[in-house]
């Protein structure tokens, strides 16, 4: 599931009622966090399904580099060790929350 962000992952699962996933993401040192469980119905996730991972997973980013930054001298330790374009999609935000 790169196709949402990197490090992003699923497992499949088929048994007698249907194919099943499990969204993940393992790039956080304190654990491995299940972003969404569902059915497939189809060949393709539905757009809902995917933008459900993606809202959980900036959710995830933002609350992850606020815990991080408390104790941390800067919020750009965090962004490197994340990597991508977290940085640009949340630093406001994460400022924002720092500042309350």
């Amino acid at each position: 599931m790169d196709s949402v962000e990197p490090g992003v992952r699923e497992i499949g699962i088929r048994d007698a009622s249907g194919a099943f996933r499990v969204v993940y993401v393992a790039k956080f040192a304190d654990a491995v966090y299940v972003l969404h469980c569902f059915q497939k119905k189809t060949q393709k996730t539905a757009p809902g399904d995917l933008s459900l991972i993606r809202r959980r997973y900036k959710e995830l980013l933002i609350d992850s580099a606020i815990k991080y930054c408390q104790g941390a001298p800067s919020i750009s330790a965090f962004f490197a060790e994340m990597g991508g374009n977290a940085m640009s999609l949340f630093s406001c935000r994460i400022n924002r929350e720092l500042n309350r």
